[in-house]
């Protein structure tokens, strides 16, 4: 993608590169790709291109992998999308759990995946809002 059609795209994946960058993501951006649906990875570019992204896009796509919970960065991302599907004609934000991560395990911090939590949410403060779902208005 160019850098110039950052804020046109669609849709932003934000995804473990570790878990499924060269497997899944991939696949996903591909089909995306071959429907004329722009897609942004959340880790291609500078943070500036980022934000800039997040803020145009129409559906946040989050790939729940057991080692998503591992990258503050990645849970910070989480909120700001949460945070921005919550006003009036916010985007969308569709989870996907891949492999052995199941929405019960995401919700309650189970297994690897509840490990990862614990020890990121010391980073992030904006962790603990999401875990406990004390969100701000």
């Amino acid at each position: 993608m160019e850098i110039s059609s950052m804020n046109q795209h669609d849709v932003f994946i934000d995804f473990s590169a570790k878990d499924t960058r060269y497997s899944f993501v991939s696949h996903l951006s591909a089909a995306f790709r071959r429907r004329n649906i722009l897609t942004f990875l959340g880790e291609d570019f500078s943070q500036a291109a980022t934000q800039q992204a997040i803020e145009g896009a129409k559906v946040f796509v989050v790939i729940f992998s057991e080692n998503y919970a591992f990258s503050p960065m990645s849970l910070e991302m989480l909120t700001k999308f949460l945070d921005l599907q919550r006003r009036e004609n916010g985007p969308v934000v569709i989870p996907v759990f891949y492999g052995d991560v199941a929405p019960s395990v995401v919700e309650q911090q189970l297994e690897r995946f509840g490990v990862a939590f614990q020890s990121t949410e010391a980073c992030s403060p904006k962790t603990t809002e999401w875990k406990d779902g004390e969100r701000s208005d």
